[in-house]
């Protein structure tokens, strides 16, 4: 009677190994998946944004939460805008502008000139030319 030597094609390790390693692995991403997105165009907001509580008697808390740290200047603004016109112009403050000088210094460097796949393949290039001496 001829023995055969050599794997057992229903008993191999690959065949029964990928189906436990492929199930953690389906159940690991599952949870990478994330919820689609609240439709917005369908109305308002189901919870629209509370008006900010005025603070009490000392506005200093209130500020020091809210902003960058309570200042007289601070207190002295919200004071004049209103508590609510406060929050909101913290919360979008709007755009900012760099001094002239520092716009044009910005604006000057090679960065700002050449599109940034550009330079990585220049510096690729350097740094072949480089390894090649």
């Amino acid at each position: 009677m001829a023995t055969t030597h050599g794997p057992n094609p229903l008993l191999s390790r690959r065949r029964f190994v990928a189906p436990l390693a492929a199930s953690p692995l389906a159940w690991m991403l599952g949870g990478c998946a994330s919820p689609p997105p609240p439709n917005r165009a369908a109305g308002p907001a189901p919870n629209p944004p509370a008006r900010a509580p005025a603070p009490a008697a000392d506005p200093y808390p209130w500020l020091n939460r809210l902003s960058w740290g309570a200042s007289p200047s601070s207190a002295a603004q919200a004071a004049r805008l209103g508590f609510n016109s406060y929050l909101a112009q913290q919360l979008h403050p709007g755009a900012a502008r760099l001094p002239a000088e520092a716009e044009s210094a910005i604006a000057a460097m090679t960065i700002s000139q050449r599109p940034m796949v550009e330079l990585a393949r220049a510096m690729a290039e350097r740094r072949r030319e480089a390894e090649s001496l």
